[in-house]
């Protein structure tokens, strides 16, 4: 399980990871309630998809899906989840993970 117990804007987790060119989502399994952020995901420092985990009310093992985005290059990149933002009725941004996978849904 991850999480960000300091709750800061700036709160990143960093990994490398081979990414051959194509279409993505990412898939997470987490908590939602009233204190979660928005998770984004970059690909070498660049945004590409988001995640809410606000909800109205505490729910533990959320499975929870992004937008699709696009990379067009293969090889090692870095992928990072930041904590930046929150929905506006939150009250922070926490964030608890225990499960992610990014998966290819297409080719370049």
């Amino acid at each position: 399980v991850l999480e960000n117990t300091s709750n800061a804007t700036t709160d990143e987790l960093n990994y490398k990871v081979w990414l051959p060119a194509g279409t993505y989502i990412v898939h997470i399994r987490c908590a939602t309630g009233t204190n979660k952020g928005i998770a984004h995901f970059l690909v070498d420092t660049v945004d590409k998809t988001t995640i809410d985990m606000y909800s109205g009310s505490t729910v533990q093992s959320v499975f929870l899906t992004s937008a699709s985005f696009s990379h067009t290059t293969s090889g090692l990149v870095d992928f990072n989840i930041l904590m930046s933002t929150k929905n506006g009725s939150s009250s922070d941004y926490y964030m608890n993970l225990s499960a992610l996978s990014i998966e290819r849904t297409g080719t370049a």
